[in-house]
């Protein structure tokens, strides 16, 4: 996986973070619970936890100004969940003032990597008796070591109706998350399952803001060391930010506070009383937070205030504005409004405060060019708006100034149309890159722009956008993927003021008949560690022409062809739903097809925790779905690949492990956005030698794709099937997944990074048995558009490279169509055909090696 870390191995680095907080503490060697041995008891046990069983008032969101509720989840509270990441549900906990609402999750089986209920699930602003704008939450974990708190019971304890605050009570016993358990223990021996905890949240009248509280009893004779630690699943949905440093926050310590920020909606921030904290280290969009220690005494009741959640917006001004409302920080507001070079109010322009080097906050301006910004004190400040395509421009406020207007200055714009050979509307995938890269403001302000000093990367689906663009020179580049020519591919002169037309036209020159391609392992925002939209990610492989999209999320099942209906795609894409079962301990794997279960913990993942590998493979082929199962990216660690987990010996055929082999697999993501030539020592390798056993293995090659405008581009590479059928609503129509799910493991596939291949012997192609031996004739096309190097073709026998042809030159379409002859064993054997080039595939995905594989073909006596 070139671009994103395998989310599994944030394991080991979490939970080797005791003794790494920024406080400079240390715990006391005295402060570890311990097995009975004999020593001193308490004289008298403290006092038990109260139970807290009500269910409080039955209208939460009917709060009186000036109070506080507490009580369950009604249907009617659920907010319009626009992004479909919401988990909240009816009975669920709800607490709620006249400024905010959170939802803390019922008891029983959880949505998240938590498996327990009892935690903070979402949160919104309050507004005319109704939740709003909830927050894009994913999941925040509170740790002691490599425990959290499993509840025994959650209720109301204070439904707030005395004038008094609202609380929400869990109480429980502290216990190893499950997953983690393993191979935390190595890394956090201690042990807090002796202890009694009451967790509980507390919402004062009027406040913005949450208290978390926990009660630990310990009927011990010796005192504990607890340990603040975070795991933050958010950032990706919603970007980080602190006070401090901004946005710049991947390596940032001595923290008192962390926030996430939704431009437009509610955003949210911690921090604690105890001592400062850092970001230990970030994996996959994950940031494991380590902090201060703390005290839990013997023989006693010990209350500790664990966490003030903060929550306000939209976006992170009317957060900060939240937070130092708490803190009782003075501030003045400024406003003004943004303006286009000619008056007209500007939209989607971001107004950034700063003194000096220090960020302070942002907002975006609305719909009439208005912002409003909230900065502490009354010095002088920097305002300067920001928009992709546009100089930035600044205005100072003066210490005590209120106002101020900004003017944007008169940039170009690139009005693009693409259309293909008939000139019909297609997508596309549009690149504006500038002379000498896009110059991005400092990383402390957040504003990302597209890899490799990109300006714009967009996927429009009807081929139409506007871009604008500051004077100079840009590079502009019209793409449909594999099978097309660019569209246009030139610098443009851009000038201030100037309309440009581009008009780019997209012929198709590789057609194969009866083949659809597909990508199995696509990651969108309800996986942690990508922020791609599933819109973006259905626009962006319809804009490179692949024509199956499988969505694989992290332990989430998730459809999405009435997505594929909302976007105007279903002639372009076909959507099967599927998986990546992603274990912290074997590897992952993706499961396609599944029926989503709404009612089932992720929308019906599969289980896997405590499980050998073996068992949790037939668990996955018992479903009647009958999916197809795929080892997924088999190499790397331990815990995200399952070679590795096993120990396979590609050289010897032996396994480390037996009781974790499995003999039944078929299918292996062998190219996991990478060549033939990058994996020849690697996966393909482990390939060969099934292959040589007589195992019939099936390779296929997917992108993983996280992060789009980072360079992570759905469909590199893709898994081309021989369905019969050329299209996706043909496919729809006809057999759909069942087709995708055969042909994938009847190995009638070649894998296609850029270049296309088709072998036969007759009628039989890739994946096929042929009777024969001695000399053998295979009819081979190698097919690439222009902008693809292919140099040359390889000829493998039985895991053995036996010649090399060149191919045809770089203006053609076809590079290589004739017979190509192959010597087979008495005893029979396999062929398989590699192509590939020198050159990257640049502008279109630059960094990427041509290459396309060809499933062997079998010849058998």
């Amino acid at each position: 996986m070139r671009f994103a870390y395998p989310l599994s191995i944030l394991l080991g680095l979490v939970l080797a973070l005791s003794g790494c907080g920024d406080d400079g503490s240390t715990p006391d060697p005295d402060m570890t619970v311990v097995e009975d041995d004999g020593g001193p008891s308490c004289d008298a046990p403290p006092e038990a936890l109260m139970e807290a069983t009500g269910t409080g008032v039955a209208d939460v969101l009917a709060v009186p100004s000036g109070e506080s509720r507490a009580g369950l989840v009604a249907a009617g509270d659920l907010p319009e969940d626009p992004t479909d990441l919401l988990v909240w549900s009816e009975g669920d906990f709800l607490l709620a003032n006249e400024n905010v609402a959170v939802v803390i999750e019922a008891l029983g089986p959880s949505d998240g990597y938590d498996p327990w209920g009892g935690n903070v699930v979402g949160m919104g602003r309050v507004e005319g008796g109704a939740l709003v704008e909830p927050a894009g939450f994913n999941e925040i974990i509170r740790g002691m070591g490599r425990y959290t708190v499993e509840p025994r019971s959650i209720g109301v304890l204070a439904d707030g109706s005395d004038g008094g605050a609202a609380i929400v009570r869990v109480l429980g016993t502290p216990r190893p998350i499950p997953f983690a358990d393993e191979l935390a223990a190595t890394f956090f021996p201690t042990d807090y399952s002796s202890l009694d905890v009451a967790v509980d949240y507390v919402l004062e009248p009027g406040a913005d803001h949450v208290d978390i509280r926990y009660t630990f009893r310990n009927d011990g004779a010796r005192r504990v060391a607890g340990r603040w630690v975070v795991l933050a699943f958010q950032k990706e949905r919603m970007p980080a930010f602190a006070e401090s440093v901004g946005f710049d926050t991947e390596t940032a310590t001595g923290l008192d506070w962390l926030g996430y920020a939704d431009p437009a909606a509610t955003s949210y921030g911690f921090g604690t009383d105890l001592g400062t904290f850092g970001v230990f280290i970030e994996v996959s969009g994950t940031q494991i937070l380590d902090g201060p220690s703390y005290d839990i005494d013997a023989c006693a009741n010990t209350t500790v205030e664990m966490m003030t959640l903060d929550i306000g917006g939209p976006g992170a001004n009317g957060l900060l504005a939240a937070k130092h409302r708490r803190e009782g920080v003075a501030q003045r507001t400024i406003t003004g409004t943004v303006t286009e070079a000619d008056g007209s109010p500007a939209v989607g322009v971001r107004v950034h405060a700063t003194q000096g080097d220090t960020w302070l906050t942002r907002a975006l301006a609305g719909e009439d060019g208005g912002y409003t910004l909230d900065v502490p004190g009354d010095d002088a400040v920097t305002l300067t708006a920001w928009r992709p395509g546009d100089a930035m421009v600044t205005a100072e406020v003066a210490a005590g100034g209120a106002t101020a207007d900004l003017a944007l200055d008169e940039p170009g714009m690139l009005r693009i149309t693409a259309v293909d050979g008939s000139d019909a509307p297609v997508p596309v995938r549009i690149q504006v890159r500038p002379e000498g890269g896009a110059v991005a403001p400092p990383a402390s302000w957040g504003e990302k722009l597209p890899f490799g000093g990109r300006l714009h990367l967009e996927f429009p689906v009807d081929g139409r956008a506007d871009l604008r663009v500051p004077p100079g020179n840009h590079r502009v580049t019209v793409s449909r993927g594999f099978d097309y020519e660019l569209g246009f591919d030139e610098t443009v002169a851009v000038a201030a003021g100037d309309d440009i037309a581009v008009d780019a036209v997209l012929q198709r020159v590789v057609d194969e008949p009866g083949v659809i391609c597909a990508d199995y392992h696509i990651h969108t925002h309800r996986s942690p560690d990508s922020p791609d939209s599933p819109e973006m990610k259905l626009r962006s492989a319809a804009g490179d022409g692949l024509e199956i999209a499988c969505r694989s999320d992290h332990e989430w099942v998730y459809a999405w062809e009435d997505l594929i209906a909302q976007e105007g795609l279903e002639s372009w894409l076909y959507g099967p739903t599927s998986l990546e079962l992603t274990t912290f301990t074997f590897g992952h794997f993706g499961v396609v097809d599944l029926e989503p279960q709404p009612s089932e913990p992720n929308n019906g993942a599969i289980p896997w925790v405590g499980d050998l590998p073996p068992v949790v493979f037939d668990r996955v082929r018992a479903r009647p779905e009958d999916p197809l199962f795929i080892i997924n990216h088999p190499r790397g660690t331990k815990i995200s690949g399952y070679f590795d987990y096993v120990g396979y010996d590609a050289v010897t055929g032996m396994v480390e492990d037996m009781d974790a082999w499995d003999d039944e697999f078929r299918v292996v993501e062998v190219f996991n956005d990478s060549s033939f030539d990058e994996n020849l020592d690697g996966t393909v390798a482990d390939w060969f030698s099934f292959l040589r056993t007589g195992r019939h293995m099936v390779a296929v090659g997917s992108s993983d794709s996280h992060k789009v405008v980072n360079g992570s581009p759905v469909g590199y590479p893709r898994t081309c099937l021989r369905l019969g059928v050329d299209d996706p609503e043909a496919l729809r129509a006809g057999a759909g997944t069942e087709a995708v799910v055969d042909a994938t493991r009847a190995g009638h596939l070649v894998v296609d990074g850029g270049i296309s291949l088709d072998a036969r012997v007759g009628d039989a192609g890739p994946g096929d048995e042929v009777t024969g031996t001695g000399t053998q004739t295979i009819a081979v096309r190698v097919m690439a558009p222009s902008w693809v190097d292919a140099t040359e073709l390889e000829v493998w026998i039985d895991g053995a490279l036996t010649e090399t042809l060149p191919l045809g030159p770089g203006d053609g379409v076809e590079r290589f169509a004739g017979d190509v002859e192959v010597d087979i064993p008495a005893t029979g054997g396999w062929v398989l055909l590699h192509a590939r080039g020198e050159m990257a595939l640049d502008p279109v995905f630059p960094g990427r090696d041509p290459f396309g594989v060809t499933m062997p073909i079998f010849f058998v006596p």
